[in-house]
């Protein structure tokens, strides 16, 4: 999945117009995104503990864009922010010193790339308790024939309700998630709009999947619709669920794949 370096217009704007004052502030801290918003660390000596955790339920560590944390900052917020339940991480801040701490949450929906936040392809190990409460996950390693680390356990989270993956995923891979995932309600395949012209159109004209949960579209800046969806604004899950609905119900043909890119709308 090619990540752009994220920009958050919807937290500056909010951070501008409302006064940090005691009845405001939880609000503005609900969702944290580390490129844009270096407040929370002067907060960690003048906060006590239960101020975060009663406060943040979106967290996305962003390891990639140019700001003042560090990688220790971003244990810090994440070690405080035990009532955390969408999380992300990006670059030098996903590794493995996040497990112990994301196992000790009750994190329900992730965005991450296995391979990093593990800290190697033969590392990864979807038994582990970080992973026991997720029901959304966005997974950003490519999933390639043959692959095992991921698509073997992946099956086996016990709360997981919503996956999605990107790009060019093997037909057989996807059908078998549709088979083999009990509790599954929507399988998203996601491509970023610079390679639109190899995708999805012309791949899931090849498509042997019929099953109404599965769905394809496009994306352009990925981490600025995290946050709308963090701030209950519409994103690809909702517009996802919202597709599938509508299939159920047949107002649209059970076999349409594809919706407009939420981007877009």
């Amino acid at each position: 999945m090619s990540v752009a370096e994220p920009s958050f217009p919807i937290q500056s704007r909010l951070f501008s117009e409302f006064p940090a004052v005691s009845l405001t502030e939880p609000f503005l801290y609900r969702v944290i995104c580390s490129s844009s918003h270096s407040a929370i660390l002067r907060l960690r000596n003048s906060k006590p503990p239960a101020f975060f955790h009663s406060a943040v339920r979106h967290l996305f560590l962003d390891g990639v864009s140019k700001h003042d944390w560090s990688v220790e900052d971003a244990n810090d917020i994440l070690r405080l922010c035990t009532g955390v339940r969408n999380f992300a991480a990006i670059g030098k801040f996903s590794n493995p010193g996040l497990l112990p701490l994301l196992a000790n949450m009750q994190v329900q929906r992730i965005s991450v790339c296995l391979e990093v936040l593990f800290g190697g392809y033969d590392s990864i190990d979807l038994g582990h308790s970080a992973f026991l409460s997720i029901t959304h996950i966005d997974i950003f390693d490519a999933i390639v024939p043959g692959e095992t680390k991921i698509c073997a356990y992946l099956p086996a989270l016990p709360a997981l309700t919503h996956l999605c993956l990107n790009n060019n995923v093997p037909w057989d891979v996807l059908q078998n998630f549709l088979t083999v995932c009990s509790r599954l309600e929507l399988l998203v395949v996601l491509w970023h709009e610079t390679i639109r012209a190899y995708g999805p159109e012309d791949w899931l004209q090849d498509s042997p999947i019929r099953d109404m949960r599965f769905v394809a579209t496009v994306f352009g800046d990925y981490w600025q619709e995290w946050e709308q969806g963090a701030r209950d604004l519409p994103h690809f899950w909702t517009m996802a669920d919202d597709f599938v609905a509508q299939k159920r119900c047949g107002a649209i043909p059970g076999t349409k794949l594809t919706f407009v890119q939420w981007y877009l709308c």
